[in-house]
């Protein structure tokens, strides 16, 4: 696996990003969670039961999991949100 740094093109070839300043939160989530994917693979092959090698890669898959959980979270958030808004307009607390 070759090391690559993180610039925009890169992100942007990639489809990450809509536009210069909104991340595509769908996108990183679906390639999270291929990575995700991988290690699991990695942790469970039969070469790595009794190898640090396993530990680092469930402790890497489980903080995955977590940035996942997180930004499905603030997807939820934002939807609530969104919600609010549209129940202020319906209510009259706010114009369109």
């Amino acid at each position: 696996m070759s090391e690559q740094g993180v610039n925009a093109e890169t992100v942007e070839d990639k489809g990450l990003i809509q536009d210069s300043s909104v991340v595509d939160r769908a996108g990183i989530l679906r390639g999270l969670a291929a990575k995700v994917k991988q290690l699991d693979q990695w942790a469970t092959q039969p070469h790595t039961i009794k190898s640090p090698i396993r530990v680092t890669c469930v402790r890497a898959e489980i903080y995955a999991y977590s940035v996942m959980l997180q930004g499905l979270h603030d997807k939820e958030l934002d939807e609530l949100a969104a919600d609010v808004e549209k129940i202020k307009v319906h209510v009259g607390m706010v114009e369109k």
